[in-house]
Protein backbone atom coordinates (compact mmCIF):
# COMPACT_ATOMS: atom_id res chain seq x y z
CA UNK A 1 0.00 0.00 0.00
CA UNK A 2 1.15 3.53 -0.77
CA UNK A 3 0.39 6.51 1.43
CA UNK A 4 0.41 9.84 -0.37
CA UNK A 5 1.51 12.64 1.95
CA UNK A 6 0.49 16.19 1.04
CA UNK A 7 2.52 18.87 2.81
CA UNK A 8 4.37 22.16 2.51
CA UNK A 9 7.67 23.19 4.06
CA UNK A 10 6.32 26.54 5.26
CA UNK A 11 3.39 24.96 7.14
CA UNK A 12 3.98 24.61 10.90
CA UNK A 13 1.20 22.01 11.13
CA UNK A 14 3.12 19.92 8.59
CA UNK A 15 6.26 20.33 10.69
CA UNK A 16 4.37 18.61 13.51
CA UNK A 17 2.40 16.22 11.30
CA UNK A 18 5.37 14.76 9.44
CA UNK A 19 7.27 14.34 12.71
CA UNK A 20 4.37 12.31 14.12
CA UNK A 21 3.99 10.36 10.87
CA UNK A 22 7.64 9.31 11.01
CA UNK A 23 7.00 7.95 14.51
CA UNK A 24 3.91 6.05 13.32
CA UNK A 25 5.27 4.50 10.12
CA UNK A 26 7.40 1.73 11.72
CA UNK A 27 4.14 0.19 12.96
CA UNK A 28 2.95 -0.17 9.33
CA UNK A 29 5.78 -2.07 7.59
CA UNK A 30 3.67 -2.76 4.50
CA UNK A 31 3.11 0.93 3.86
CA UNK A 32 5.27 2.90 1.43
CA UNK A 33 5.24 6.70 1.28
CA UNK A 34 4.88 8.98 -1.72
CA UNK A 35 5.77 12.56 -0.85
CA UNK A 36 3.41 15.00 -2.60
CA UNK A 37 4.44 18.55 -1.68
CA UNK A 38 2.07 21.36 -2.64
CA UNK A 39 2.67 25.05 -2.02
CA UNK A 40 0.53 27.03 0.38
CA UNK A 41 1.65 30.31 -1.18
CA UNK A 42 2.80 30.46 -4.79
CA UNK A 43 4.72 33.30 -6.35
CA UNK A 44 3.79 36.14 -6.74
CA UNK A 45 1.16 35.67 -4.00
CA UNK A 46 2.46 37.43 -0.88
CA UNK A 47 3.40 35.32 2.11
CA UNK A 48 1.09 36.41 4.95
CA UNK A 49 2.55 37.48 8.26
CA UNK A 50 0.40 36.01 11.03
CA UNK A 51 2.96 35.05 13.64
CA UNK A 52 1.90 37.41 16.41
CA UNK A 53 2.86 35.80 19.72
CA UNK A 54 -0.65 36.40 21.05
CA UNK A 55 -2.32 34.47 18.24
CA UNK A 56 -4.59 31.73 19.57
CA UNK A 57 -3.55 29.25 16.86
CA UNK A 58 0.13 29.78 17.67
CA UNK A 59 -0.33 29.22 21.41
CA UNK A 60 -2.27 26.03 20.75
CA UNK A 61 0.24 24.73 18.23
CA UNK A 62 3.22 25.52 20.44
CA UNK A 63 1.68 23.39 23.17
CA UNK A 64 1.26 20.46 20.78
CA UNK A 65 4.85 20.84 19.57
CA UNK A 66 6.20 21.02 23.12
CA UNK A 67 4.43 17.74 23.89
CA UNK A 68 6.55 15.97 21.26
CA UNK A 69 9.77 17.88 22.00
CA UNK A 70 9.82 20.11 18.91
CA UNK A 71 10.94 23.74 19.20
CA UNK A 72 9.16 26.42 17.17
CA UNK A 73 10.66 29.76 16.23
CA UNK A 74 9.21 32.51 14.10
CA UNK A 75 10.32 31.77 10.51
CA UNK A 76 12.65 33.91 8.43
CA UNK A 77 10.99 37.17 7.48
CA UNK A 78 9.47 38.53 5.30
CA UNK A 79 8.74 34.86 4.59
CA UNK A 80 9.84 31.88 2.57
CA UNK A 81 8.43 30.48 -0.62
CA UNK A 82 8.84 26.70 -0.76
CA UNK A 83 9.13 26.23 -4.53
CA UNK A 84 12.91 25.72 -4.54
CA UNK A 85 12.80 23.34 -1.57
CA UNK A 86 10.15 21.27 -3.36
CA UNK A 87 12.23 21.15 -6.53
CA UNK A 88 15.11 20.00 -4.36
CA UNK A 89 12.99 17.14 -3.03
CA UNK A 90 12.13 16.06 -6.57
CA UNK A 91 15.80 16.07 -7.53
CA UNK A 92 16.77 14.01 -4.48
CA UNK A 93 13.92 11.59 -5.14
CA UNK A 94 15.39 10.93 -8.59
CA UNK A 95 18.82 10.45 -7.00
CA UNK A 96 17.48 7.91 -4.51
CA UNK A 97 18.50 10.04 -1.52
CA UNK A 98 16.91 9.87 1.93
CA UNK A 99 13.83 12.08 1.54
CA UNK A 100 12.79 11.87 5.18
CA UNK A 101 16.13 13.27 6.25
CA UNK A 102 15.81 16.05 3.70
CA UNK A 103 12.32 16.91 4.95
CA UNK A 104 13.53 16.97 8.53
CA UNK A 105 16.45 19.21 7.57
CA UNK A 106 14.27 21.69 5.68
CA UNK A 107 11.76 21.90 8.54
CA UNK A 108 14.62 22.47 10.96
CA UNK A 109 15.94 25.26 8.75
CA UNK A 110 12.53 26.96 8.67
CA UNK A 111 11.17 26.49 12.18
CA UNK A 112 14.23 26.02 14.35
CA UNK A 113 17.05 27.94 12.69
CA UNK A 114 15.05 30.72 10.95
CA UNK A 115 16.93 30.23 7.70
CA UNK A 116 15.90 31.35 4.24
CA UNK A 117 14.97 28.27 2.19
CA UNK A 118 15.00 30.37 -0.96
CA UNK A 119 18.81 30.28 -0.55
CA UNK A 120 20.38 27.44 -2.55
CA UNK A 121 23.24 27.21 -0.05
CA UNK A 122 20.75 26.50 2.76
CA UNK A 123 19.01 23.83 0.70
CA UNK A 124 22.35 22.32 -0.32
CA UNK A 125 23.18 21.79 3.35
CA UNK A 126 19.87 19.92 3.66
CA UNK A 127 20.76 17.82 0.60
CA UNK A 128 24.06 16.85 2.21
CA UNK A 129 22.22 15.46 5.23
CA UNK A 130 20.04 13.43 2.87
CA UNK A 131 23.06 11.91 1.14
CA UNK A 132 22.37 13.67 -2.14
CA UNK A 133 24.65 14.53 -5.02
CA UNK A 134 25.05 18.21 -4.18
CA UNK A 135 26.52 19.52 -7.49
CA UNK A 136 23.65 17.90 -9.41
CA UNK A 137 21.20 19.18 -6.78
CA UNK A 138 22.43 22.77 -7.14
CA UNK A 139 22.41 22.59 -10.92
CA UNK A 140 18.81 21.36 -10.94
CA UNK A 141 17.72 24.32 -8.81
CA UNK A 142 19.52 26.96 -10.86
CA UNK A 143 18.11 25.51 -14.09
CA UNK A 144 14.58 25.04 -12.65
CA UNK A 145 14.67 21.50 -14.01
CA UNK A 146 11.81 20.33 -11.79
CA UNK A 147 9.68 23.47 -11.95
CA UNK A 148 7.01 21.97 -14.21
CA UNK A 149 6.73 18.84 -12.08
CA UNK A 150 6.36 21.03 -9.00
CA UNK A 151 3.44 22.85 -10.62
CA UNK A 152 1.84 19.51 -11.49
CA UNK A 153 2.06 18.50 -7.82
CA UNK A 154 0.39 21.77 -6.79
CA UNK A 155 -2.47 21.02 -9.17
CA UNK A 156 -2.68 17.40 -8.02
CA UNK A 157 -2.99 18.43 -4.38
CA UNK A 158 -5.20 21.50 -4.44
CA UNK A 159 -7.33 20.84 -7.52
CA UNK A 160 -7.50 17.10 -8.17
CA UNK A 161 -7.66 16.11 -4.49
CA UNK A 162 -9.54 19.26 -3.41
CA UNK A 163 -7.41 19.66 -0.30
CA UNK A 164 -8.64 22.06 2.34
CA UNK A 165 -5.33 22.24 4.16
CA UNK A 166 -2.12 20.32 4.80
CA UNK A 167 -0.86 17.92 6.05
CA UNK A 168 -3.36 15.59 4.39
CA UNK A 169 -3.11 11.92 3.45
CA UNK A 170 -4.45 9.67 0.71
CA UNK A 171 -4.50 5.88 0.86
CA UNK A 172 -6.10 4.39 -2.23
CA UNK A 173 -9.48 6.07 -2.69
CA UNK A 174 -9.62 7.37 0.88
CA UNK A 175 -8.55 10.92 1.75
CA UNK A 176 -7.84 12.27 5.22
CA UNK A 177 -8.16 16.02 4.77
CA UNK A 178 -6.59 18.39 7.27
CA UNK A 179 -8.65 21.13 8.90
CA UNK A 180 -7.45 24.71 8.30
CA UNK A 181 -5.91 26.14 11.45
CA UNK A 182 -5.88 22.73 13.12
CA UNK A 183 -4.11 20.27 10.85
CA UNK A 184 -4.52 16.69 12.02
CA UNK A 185 -4.02 15.08 15.40
CA UNK A 186 -2.05 11.88 15.79
CA UNK A 187 -5.07 9.74 16.69
CA UNK A 188 -6.86 10.79 13.50
CA UNK A 189 -3.93 9.53 11.44
CA UNK A 190 -3.79 6.25 13.36
CA UNK A 191 -7.52 5.69 12.96
CA UNK A 192 -7.30 6.44 9.24
CA UNK A 193 -4.39 4.05 8.65
CA UNK A 194 -5.97 1.28 10.71
CA UNK A 195 -9.34 1.59 9.00
CA UNK A 196 -7.96 1.69 5.47
CA UNK A 197 -5.40 -1.05 6.10
CA UNK A 198 -8.15 -3.32 7.43
CA UNK A 199 -10.36 -2.52 4.43
CA UNK A 200 -7.54 -3.39 2.02
CA UNK A 201 -6.93 -6.72 3.74
CA UNK A 202 -10.61 -7.68 3.42
CA UNK A 203 -10.62 -7.17 -0.35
Amino acid sequence: MQLEVFFDYTCPYCYLGLHELNQILPDYPGLSVKWCPCELHMRPEPVPSHWEDSSEWLSELKGRLENVGLPLNRPFEPGNYSDLAIQGLLCLEEQGADLRRYNDAVYAAVFRERKNIEDIDVLSDCAVLAGGNVPAFRQSLTSAKYSEKRLMLDKYGWEENALEAVPSFRLGDALLNAVPGVGLVRQQVLNFLDKESEAKQKK
